[in-house]
Parts: C-alpha cells; structure tokens; sequence
C-alpha cells in the first residue's frame, strides 16, 4: 500500500483553518470598530466602511495630498508623519455629526472635531449595507476616494468632456489651479491627466491611472444621484 504523507493529509484542514482564523479576525476588527463609534471613541485604524455603518455616507470627500493643504483647512500642523510614503490621503466630511476624518488606504489616521464622546455617541442610523465596495460600486454612490481607477470612470460616467496630460508644475497649475495638486509631481515619475466632467461639475487629477484629487461642489449624494 503507498504511504501517504502527513503533509499532504493535513493540508486541506489547515488551510481551512488559516480561513477560519482569518475570517474570525476580519469578524472581530468589525465588530471592534461597531463597539468604539458606538461609544463616541474615535482612534486610528478604524475603517471607512465602520464609519459607513455607524454614520452613513460622509457629505463631502476631498483628496489631501500635503501637509500643507490639510493645515490650511484646518489652521492646525498635521503630524508630519502623515505624508512621509507621498501618496494622497483620503477627507471625509460629516455634517452630522460635524467631523472631519482623514484615512490613508481606508484606516484612519487623523481627525478634527470640537464634540465630545457623548455626543458622538447619540448619533445613530438603522441599519444599512453600507459599505466602500469596489471602484465602480463607490462611484454608483458617489463616493470619490483616492486611487479610484480610470476604468471605472469610463465604465460609470462614460468619456470625460475634456483629457488632458501635464508634465511639469506650471502645465498642472495651468489646467489644475495654483495649490495642493502641484504636490502630487513630488517624487512622481507617473504622468498626471486631468479629467473633466462638465455636466456632473466634477474635475479629476490622475497620477497614473489612479485618482489623486479633484474638485467639485456637489456632495456625495449629489453626485450619486447624476445621471
């Protein structure tokens, strides 16, 4: 009779397991996050799609790509620390309650708020999947973020009215405007594109084919509603 080896016997269960273990951990990062917004506590690492469940949609998203650029919206210094990997981070905008958060890759990192726990803790919805999602499905609900791909533009709200490529900061202020974008060419050797979507009122700045920023009047939920 062939021996079989314990390795390949075990493998399976294993495997199973490291599944298990990781859904179990994926279930408990959840479930910590649902408790702290619960009890008005903010701290970093908390997800984006916590918040989405806790408060809903944010009102307004901006792309940060500096330090800069956050101090002056916010009259205060930003760890430094924020910035140091370069890439644009993510601003979400709550009216109610009124709090700013900033994420980098979905887990917070920072935030402004003059409330208190207890009131952050009388804020509540019913329950909703709500939730990030993928490129496109952030888009169907209006929700801009950072690294959002040129693909899902094109695939949800079709060609842009206008394309255009810089290469260097006064080609970027030109089509950009003076201020935070000219950051994003710092230590890029990706071309940046700028995209213009006229009748949604949006603009899009693009570091390769990844959204770093953009600008636009209207919140998250009127840009889920355009056609």
């Amino acid at each position: 009779m062939r021996e079989t080896g314990p390795n390949l016997v075990r493998a399976p269960g294993v495997r199973h397991l490291v599944l298990l273990a990781l859904a179990a951990s994926l279930t408990a990062c959840y479930v910590g996050d649902q408790r702290l917004l619960g009890d008005g506590t903010l701290r970093t690492d908390i997800s984006q799609n916590a918040f989405l469940r806790a408060w809903g949609y944010p009102d307004r998203t901006l792309g940060i790509v500096s330090e800069e650029q956050l101090r002056a919206r916010w009259g205060s210094a930003p760890s430094a620390q924020l910035f140091q990997e370069r890439r644009p981070l993510d601003l979400w905008i709550y009216q109610t309650p009124p709090v700013e958060l900033v994420f980098d890759d979905g887990d917070l990192v920072a935030w402004k708020t003059e409330q208190t726990a207890e009131q952050l803790r009388t804020v509540s919805l019913p329950p909703g999947s709500r939730y990030v999602g993928n490129d496109r499905q952030s888009l169907h609900s209006g929700l801009l973020r950072v690294s959002l791909n040129q693909g899902a533009f094109r695939a949800e709200w079709g060609q842009p009215d206008r394309m255009t490529r810089v290469a260097n900061t006064q080609e970027l202020e030109t089509h950009w405007g003076a201020g935070g974008g000219s950051n994003v060419l710092q230590g890029t050797q990706r071309p940046l594109d700028v995209w213009s979507y006229e009748k949604r009122g949006v603009e899009l700045l693009f570091e390769g084919r990844e959204l770093a920023a953009w600008k636009t009047q209207k919140t998250v939920k009127e840009l889920a509603t355009t056609p």
